[in-house]
């Protein structure tokens, strides 16, 4: 691979604000739009089914964390961990095992409402991470931590600068871009899995629940 081909590599990709633009930060992207996907018509169709349903990004979010797992190669930092649970129909007894489960392997309470319980703890986090940002999560980014805060930073270059760098340099960030490019690709092929072998059911269930009453005594 010519150090041209890499630097035409790198700069055909979208790029995509960080933080909302408040930073004017940009990072790598891929439209993850499900009308955009490299996907078939009745494909497309089951995933707008499956979107709004709970449980549907549990996945997705599964294979984002071993992927950044394997970015932890490029280097770590220390930082905040947050985990989301969703407890929507849980009963009070089944989110304080969850709680418990978790506060047993390092991770401290945070707060819960109706759907989602957060936790959290500090560990090596990789420099590169990656998540869904935009309307609707329709963007997929890669971030770069700057290793003091959890605000991840604007991480790209333009042709110019890559043309000034090194080849070693160039072929450094050319292969975590593959690397980016690779999870991207293991996204679509996990979008294709639901769409086969999954589909949208109605369940009943029922929530038991915990109230005061009075009692004569």
């Amino acid at each position: 691979m010519t150090k041209q081909k890499m630097i035409n590599f790198i700069t055909s990709l979208d790029l995509y604000p960080t933080m909302n633009n408040w930073n004017n930060a940009n990072g790598y992207s891929y439209n993850v739009k499900i009308h955009s996907l490299p996907l078939t018509r009745e494909e497309k169709d089951k995933l707008y089914e499956m979107i709004g349903i709970d449980g549907f990004y549990d996945s997705f979010n599964f294979i984002i964390e071993d992927w950044e797992d394997e970015m932890e190669k490029y280097g770590t930092h220390n930082g905040k961990k947050e985990i989301s649970i969703n407890i929507s129909g849980l009963s009070d007894k089944e989110i304080e095992k969850k709680r418990k489960a978790l506060e047993a392997s390092g991770y401290t309470y945070d707060r819960h409402g109706t759907v989602i319980m957060t936790l959290w703890k500090m560990v090596d986090a990789p420099i590169f991470s990656a998540g869904f940002n935009g309307r609707s999560g329709g963007h997929l980014v890669l971030y770069h931590w700057n290793g003091y805060n959890n605000c991840g930073t604007g991480w790209n270059h333009d042709k110019e600068e890559l043309e000034e760098m090194g080849a070693a340099e160039v072929k450094e960030i050319y292969n975590i871009l593959k690397d980016f490019k690779k999870l991207y690709k293991r996204l679509i092929d996990n979008c294709e899995y639901l769409a086969k072998h999954y589909t949208v059911e109605e369940e009943n269930y029922t929530v038991e629940k915990t109230r005061q009453v009075l009692a004569e005594v």
